[in-house]
């Protein structure tokens, strides 16, 4: 009864955060129209569909592989589930991810009148994705690779966390990467380092879909967030060729080389699906995914503990609002400039 009741509590302030995620969304359109015009997307209504369908199955592909469905913790097992014989698999943070690929679901379906359609196969793809980890080992297993997906969340070092997952891609395919050979090219290292990194191309697939499958109903917000969610990972992309104190001249002209490709990628995505697309917004968008891309990939860390009052009922510490903003402004600011531009105003 108690885990039923759980269960209910996370769904129902799951979905209620998404209701206001999904009528800020209903707002957002008519005041970006109004402020900036109409932004015609390319993109066919046929195509909506399918889009979002790939993307939302790459999302919980990507879910699952960083945070499986079913997982057991080493020390959930020792403490608790083992004195009782026990071996759950479900858990709070499983209610939570069905009803987080659910909700990011209906906010994609609700331009197009199918919120609950894209909900249901979302939630239920997750969730036949998730049966899996059966064996207590497995069970373990998916412990550990979940502790490290939430590294993000608890560990506010961005090297860290990504050397984190890097290793646990190669953990996870031992015998791929120990086969293969040590190279000093750096070219091939970035290359290299590109592919550990296994959620980079995944979240491209994920971006780009989602985005794609709202433009024809939601064009103004699909620029927005297609922008800023590319912009983001651009750093992802840009850590790749960061090689620290061994780095030289070199690595660095690869660095930025990587990083403009990066842009000229998601100006290339701009200029293909939306209409009216001008140099200026081109070159907003090189210069916003630029910049972004190589402040955000440079090491940073939270290391203060000070919190200030916010005025609004709690405390917040200017230190993680440093650490994981950073260059989030310039990313917005870009955005808008974008989409002003492609809008005609």
């Amino acid at each position: 009864m108690g885990k039923l009741i759980d269960a209910l509590y996370y769904l129902v302030v799951t979905a209620i955060i998404g209701g206001f995620v999904v009528q800020g969304a209903l707002k957002l359109t008519p005041t970006l129209e109004h402020t900036f015009g109409t932004a015609a997307a390319r993109v066919p209504d046929s195509w909506a569909f399918p889009l979002a369908i790939i993307g939302l199955l790459t999302l919980n592909l990507l879910l699952e592989r960083i945070l499986p469905l079913r997982a057991l913790s080493e020390a959930h097992w020792v403490y608790t589930a083992r004195p009782a014989r026990r071996m759950p698999g479900f858990d709070g943070l499983s209610w939570v991810q069905l009803g987080l690929v659910g909700g990011v679901a209906a906010l994609v379906g609700v331009g197009q009148g199918m919120w609950w359609q894209y909900a249901v196969i979302a939630v239920l793809s997750r969730f036949m994705m998730g049966m899996r980890n059966w064996t207590l080992a497995q069970l373990l297993a998916a412990g550990v690779t979940r502790s490290v997906g939430l590294g993000g969340l608890s560990v506010q070092d961005s090297e860290l966390v990504s050397q984190a997952f890097a290793q646990c891609a190669i953990t996870n395919n031992l015998k791929v990467w120990l086969a293969v050979r040590p190279a000093g090219n750096p070219w091939l290292l970035v290359a290299r380092r590109y592919g550990r990194r296994f959620y980079l191309p995944l979240l491209v697939v994920i971006i780009v879909c989602l985005s794609l499958s709202m433009a024809p109903t939601w064009p103004q917000v699909a620029v927005v967030v297609f922008l800023l969610a590319w912009s983001i990972l651009g750093a992802g992309v840009a850590r790749c060729t960061r090689f620290g104190m061994w780095g030289s001249q070199e690595t660095a002209r690869v660095l930025w080389v990587v990083v403009a490709g990066h842009a000229l990628v998601a100006a290339m995505i701009l200029w293909v699906t939306w209409r009216a697309v001008n140099p200026a917004a081109l070159v907003a968008t090189v210069v916003m995914v630029v910049y972004v891309g190589v402040v955000r990939s440079r090491p940073r860390a939270a290391t203060s503990a000070e919190v200030v009052d916010s005025g609004l009922g709690a405390m917040v510490s200017p230190d993680l609002i440093g650490y994981y903003g950073k260059g989030l402004v310039v990313a917005l600011v870009g955005a808008v400039i974008t989409l002003a531009a492609i809008s005609g105003s």
